[in-house]
């Protein structure tokens, strides 16, 4: 009985030390991730993940990956995901998500593309936004469109990683930005905001544009509840 007490024992204490040694990383430049499982992740570069489970991620780079279950993200970079839940999402970025459920706030620096997406709230800086076949259970807010000034920089990070990261994430910013200006330059409105509610999206809160320049592109099928200020419907 005491050599099974004890076997126990070491098999509780191993477990415990090989699931602890995963529950926290920091990762420097590009990173892949596939069927893990994280209390927190930050990455200070670029990240592709399949089939990851992490409570709360931070990303100083571009993202890309699905099929995942992510929780709290922060990301400084482009984000591109599909069939993930995320319990808040924060983009300083181009965002573009497929088959995303986010139970928190969604809140994006940068241009927006949803299809088959579900979030409560929403808030975007951007000229355009997308919406196609998704249900925003509460407001949108549409702020001006700035540009993204890198990403978060911290005293532990060494200098050279430092330099790298932010040179990256401008880099990436500055293209996406340049593209949806040149995208702006090609439309003879491109001084309105524009928000495309397109197929079955569902919106049950209000819309506001804090430009006051604001234009909703809204499908047959699109449903609006609340009311719109600082934009009309066409």
């Amino acid at each position: 009985m005491m050599k099974f007490m004890r076997r126990v024992c070491v098999a509780a204490v191993l477990a415990a030390l090989s699931f602890s040694a995963v529950r926290t990383e920091v990762f420097y430049g590009s990173t892949k991730l596939k069927k893990q499982e994280f209390d927190t992740v930050t990455v200070n570069g670029s990240l592709q993940f399949e089939e990851i489970k992490v409570s709360s991620l931070t990303v100083n780079g571009a993202v890309k990956g699905k099929d995942s279950a992510l929780g709290a993200v922060t990301v400084n970079g482009s984000f591109d995901v599909k069939d993930c839940s995320s319990d808040g999402l924060t983009v300083n970025g181009y965002t573009e998500i497929s088959d995303v459920k986010v139970e928190g706030a969604v809140t994006v620096n940068g241009r927006l593309s949803a299809k088959d997406s579900k979030m409560k709230r929403l808030s975007v800086a951007a000229n355009i936004v997308s919406l196609d076949d998704c249900v925003v259970d509460g407001d949108i807010l549409i702020r001006p469109a700035q540009g993204f000034s890198g990403g978060a920089t911290t005293s532990w990070i060494p200098s050279w990683i430092g330099t790298t990261v932010r040179k990256t994430t401008n880099w990436v910013a500055s293209w996406f930005s340049s593209s949806e200006q040149a995208v702006d330059e090609e439309d003879e409105e491109s001084d309105m905001q524009k928000l495309y509610l397109k197929g079955d999206t569902k919106v049950t809160g209000s819309i506001s544009f804090e430009s006051g320049n604001g234009i909703i592109i809204k499908s047959a099928k699109a449903t609006l509840t609340g009311s719109v200020t600082g934009g009309e419907i066409r």
